[in-house]
């Protein structure tokens, strides 16, 4: 260090300004880039500026071939480096800076994009030009006419060798540079570079807007094409509209594909909330009731409970009398309550109480007692309970039209709900054919029930003490007519779910441990979406993935892949 400082205390004024002009341009290197430098150069002696820019030119040329748009020595931040470093130690011209190397390094005053060292970026586009459209300049040497030498009319300029667009703007008195535009090959660093600075410039506009500027000093073979696909790669455009992951749709669970009896399998939602009176004289108090739907996997048949409010065991009451005129299930699927995100407030006690610890910890040991299995959805992810989710929908419907804003008593109220049961119930399972010949009693979820739908007509049946069938009889009957019943389920039902209805195109997207994700959130703006990153994945039996888990700085999250969007730069 000693020997340094007398080395620049003796120097004369031309290398004080080259130590100077060093140890800035020294600065501004990365520390991996500073090892490099170091491990090049004989470290018993000084380095000089030299020395240091003959190490910048090779590491501009590295970072050419590597082609990398997220290196920091590619050619336009070299060029940028440089121009700062000349900026700083630009000085008026005097008798003493007449240093070779700090003359080499005289900065333009104007540092913006469009007006860098004119020698240095035209060299830039010399290199690129010659490297990616070396086929256009042997056409346009050996006077061969191609089709893109034709139709922009290319020429090599005289005085930069740079090839350039004559077109139809000769005769304009646009700028120079707009009526001869430099040619940019398609897919090439450098031209990524420029249309990266266009659209930031012109503070993330569209494919016109950044064409548009681009093409006033810059002509890219297939430039509409190629802008779009870059600018598809921007984050902050991406994040306005954001594409989710596409996984297909899921395979059906084993309890939606096996005959079984009604309610073996159910899932269960809330809907609400709706206004009752507490009697039927005027000036009663006013009270809120609930609907809870139980939706059997297999017939799709439905079961309607009331609940006078949100608690835990106003739930499990409904549970119980469910159980107790249905049997115990064997498995409930129902949601964690996150994805009741509207702003009403009675929507924001609901989500409290199903995604309360205690209600699900309630919930699962009064379903334990019963031998029941009870399972819960993702959190944001409604179309894992399609099935009860349509069936929510149809019954609020019904009430809505029934009720027409009335507020009818609680005993009113039960019965309207009970005859929407029977309604639904009575509805076919599967498309009704338009062919007269079919069988023309559908199938409904009835027909699993009382072996019939629940609002038709009684049967025309004799009195059973004057039928000389046995009991034994009749029961070998009512059971051949139930294993009909699923037979016709099994051929018309069942069947028609086999094609997928939606979410049936490929995505060649596929989630990875440690990508970079959206999360979207249905009651956020898309700029206030956060990000994550992904930490874990849930294979489904078939192996594809459709969960994940999240990583952000608030904690770790579960969301469906439907919400998730990874950034289009990784």
């Amino acid at each position: 260090m000693k020997a340094s400082k007398r080395a620049l205390l003796d120097a004369p004024i031309a290398n004080l300004l080259d130590f100077l002009l060093f140890y800035f341009m020294y600065s501004k290197l990365s520390p991996k880039l500073q090892d490099s430098f170091n491990s090049n150069v004989a470290l018993r002696k000084i380095p000089t500026v030299k020395e240091l820019d003959a190490f910048l030119d090779q590491q501009e040329a590295v970072a050419r071939s590597r082609e990398s748009q997220t290196s920091l020595s590619s050619g336009i931040a070299q060029s940028a480096r440089k121009a700062h470093a000349q900026q700083y130690f630009h000085r008026p011209e005097s008798p003493r800076n007449k240093s070779p190397i700090f003359m080499k390094h005289r900065p333009s005053p104007q540092l913006a994009f469009e007006k860098y060292p004119k020698p240095s970026f035209a060299s830039l586009v010399f290199r690129a030009q010659r490297q990616a459209l070396i086929d256009v300049v042997h056409d346009i040497n050996g006077k061969r006419s191609s089709q893109l030498v034709r139709s922009l009319g290319l020429f090599i300029d005289p005085d930069t060798n740079l090839i350039r667009v004559c077109g139809r703007l000769t005769l304009s008195h646009q700028h120079q540079d707009t009526k001869h535009p430099m040619l940019l090959p398609t897919d090439h660093h450098l031209t990524r570079l420029i249309i990266d600075h266009s659209h930031h410039l012109n503070l993330h506009g569209g494919p016109k807007i950044t064409l548009g500027h681009l093409r006033q000093r810059f002509w890219i073979v297939n430039g509409k094409e190629q802008v779009r696909r870059h600018l598809s790669k921007c984050n902050q455009c991406f994040q306005l509209k954001p594409i989710p992951f596409k996984p297909p749709m899921g395979k059906l669970p084993l309890s939606r594909t096996i005959p079984s009896s009604a309610f073996l399998s159910v899932g269960v939602d809330y809907a609400g909330p709706f206004l009752i009176s507490s009697a039927r004289l005027r000036g009663t108090a006013t009270l809120k009731a609930y609907v809870v739907l139980f939706v059997c996997f297999s017939s799709k048949a439905l079961h309607i409970e009331v609940a006078t409010s949100l608690s835990t065991p106003a739930f499990i009451a409904a549970f119980r009398r469910f159980c107790d005129r249905r049997g115990n299930p064997q498995h409930v699927y129902s949601d964690n309550g996150s994805n009741f995100v509207g702003a009403a407030a009675e929507l924001r006690h609901l989500q409290s109480l199903l995604s309360n610890p205690s209600h699900r910890s309630l919930t699962t040991t009064e379903a334990s007692v019963h031998g029941t299995q009870w399972h819960f959805i993702p959190p944001r992810a409604p179309h894992f309970g399609g099935l009860w989710e349509a069936s929510v929908k149809q019954t609020k419907r019904l009430l809505q039209v029934s009720m027409r804003g009335q507020r009818l008593d609680l005993e009113s109220f039960q019965s309207l709900l009970i005859r929407i049961e029977a309604i639904l119930n009575s509805r076919p399972i599967q498309d009704i054919s338009p062919d007269a010949s079919d069988d023309i009693e559908y199938l409904t979820p009835g027909h699993f029930l009382i072996l019939r739908p629940l609002t038709a007509a009684p049967p025309n049946v004799p009195d059973p003490f004057e039928l000389s069938v046995s009991p034994r009889g009749q029961y070998r009957h009512v059971k051949e007519l139930a294993l009909h019943f699923w037979k016709r389920w099994s051929r018309e039902y069942l069947t028609s779910q086999q094609a997928l209805q939606k979410w049936n195109k490929p995505d060649s997207r596929s989630p990875q441990v440690g990508q970079v994700v959206i999360i979207l959130e249905d009651d956020l703006p898309p700029l206030s979406w956060k990000l994550g990153r992904i930490s874990r994945l849930f294979p489904g039996p078939d192996e594809v993935s459709r969960v994940a888990e999240v990583r952000t700085p608030n904690g770790i999250l579960c969301r469906p892949l439907r919400k998730l969007c990874p950034l289009p730069t990784q």
